[in-house]
């Protein structure tokens, strides 16, 4: 167990919502996301723990998100080398 912070959430176009955050959990800062449906529950092909989006060596923070259609979108953060990366488009 890690600390979470710099949580970033958008609608998902059906009532539920993605959320990606920064989290230490491997004791370096990575990107992870996390998808719920309407109903408060995780949405199916998704793990309670979040699905891990970067977690690559070094920091990898400020996440972000970026609606595309519906039930789909895309990450975006910036990683230990002071690139800002855009991450793949999740569903």
């Amino acid at each position: 167990v890690g600390v979470q912070r710099e949580a970033s959430v958008v609608g998902d176009g059906g009532g539920g919502c993605f959320i990606v955050w920064r989290d230490e959990r491997s004791g370096d800062a990575d990107i992870y996301a996390q998808h719920i449906t309407a109903s408060g529950t995780i949405a199916a092909g998704w793990t309670a723990n979040g699905r891990a989006v970067a977690i690559a060596p070094g920091t990898q923070d400020q996440p972000t998100l970026a609606p595309v259609l519906t039930g789909r979108v895309i990450v975006a953060w910036r990683d230990a080398r002071g690139h800002d990366i855009v991450g793949e488009v999740l569903i």
